[in-house]
């Protein structure tokens, strides 16, 4: 009211002159004129920083890979009143840009054409806060972008906190006390890798002098990516002779058996949750009272030449005299 009161001062009694000598009914409608304008709402002569939307993209992403949190920030304010402004004047807002950083991290400050209007200070925690380092018109901005890294699998989508502060010039704005408030979620997704084990048995502890024996070998995948270029040797260590390698069973969309020789299989995949069997055939050629020893040994799929202990499986079996 009290603003309306000084508008009217203002120009009605610069007006009263020029209007004496003319009708009341003349006066009466300048004066509803007045007073129209005079009553517009205040806010719309003030500035109004706003966030109109944040979202990271992609949504999800794989532990070690990277997300682009995009925020778009606009003045809102405007005006109706001639010589009025609604600008943001220079170092009067803050924005500030929390992440979950347990989960996820910035790779540095934020950036784009609305990131540029700001001075970025980091804080604890990997937050962000900048000021604005310009004025602000009214609806001047743009996007504020920060670049994340998923470092840790998430139990569920986790938050990002982004506020807009007032801090200045706190009469230029069309409500002091509020900030602007949005959350976009991010997922980290644990990256698929594959997890090989072996074994290879004949099923028996011991063998025949100068007999033959069969093993058995499996090759299972109990992580959760595909496992391909996978090899496999055999190493015949003591007391055999190997006669023959062939392809077995496969399980799993996308398992390929390969290919076999008398020294083992190459061009092997193996899907998450599938398998691959074989079949070795070998003549005992130790005497009796040795061991017939035979090892299978893994490559590829995190296997490096039987090595970690997952990836390599030896059969040994007592030679005994054959039964007269």
């Amino acid at each position: 009211m009290t603003a309306t009161l000084k508008c009217l001062a203002l120009t009605s009694g610069q007006l009263f002159m020029k209007l004496a000598s003319r009708s009341r009914l003349w006066f009466t409608a300048i004066f509803l004129v007045l007073m129209s304008v005079c009553a517009l709402p205040a806010h719309s002569q003030y500035a109004d920083p706003a966030i109109s939307g944040a979202n990271f993209t992609p949504i999800s992403v794989l532990q070690g890979s990277s997300s682009e949190l995009t925020i778009s920030f606009v003045n809102s304010g405007s005006t109706f009143l001639p010589g009025s402004t609604a600008d943001i004047p220079a170092f009067s807002i803050e924005v500030t840009v929390c992440p979950a950083f347990n989960y996820y991290t910035s790779t540095g400050a934020p950036y784009g054409p609305g990131g540029v209007l700001f001075d970025w200070v980091a804080l604890p925690n990997d937050c962000w806060r900048g000021t604005n380092n310009v004025l602000i018109p009214s609806f001047g901005g743009g996007d504020i972008k920060v670049l994340y890294t998923g470092n840790v699998v998430t139990p569920s989508p986790q938050a990002t906190n982004i506020n807009i502060q007032i801090i200045d010039f706190f009469l230029a704005f069309e409500n002091v006390a509020g900030n602007d408030n949005l959350q976009p979620d991010l997922e980290v997704l644990p990256v698929a890798v594959p997890n090989l084990s072996v074994s290879k048995t004949n099923g028996s502890t011991t063998v025949n002098a100068g007999g033959t024996t069969s093993y058995t070998v499996t090759i299972s995948n109990s992580g959760t990516g595909l496992a391909s270029a996978v090899s496999w040797a055999d190493a015949a260590v003591s007391g055999i002779s190997v006669t023959g390698i062939a392809t077995g069973t496969a399980s799993g969309a996308g398992t390929v058996l390969g290919s076999c020789t008398l020294t083992g299989c190459t061009g092997i995949s193996i899907a998450a949750g599938g398998s691959v069997t074989y079949s070795v055939t070998a003549n005992i050629t130790g005497a009796a009272g040795s061991n017939a020893v035979n090892t299978a040994n893994v490559t590829g799929g995190g296997c490096s030449a039987g090595v970690p202990a997952n990836c390599t499986s030896t059969d040994t079996d007592l030679i005994i005299a054959p039964a007269l």
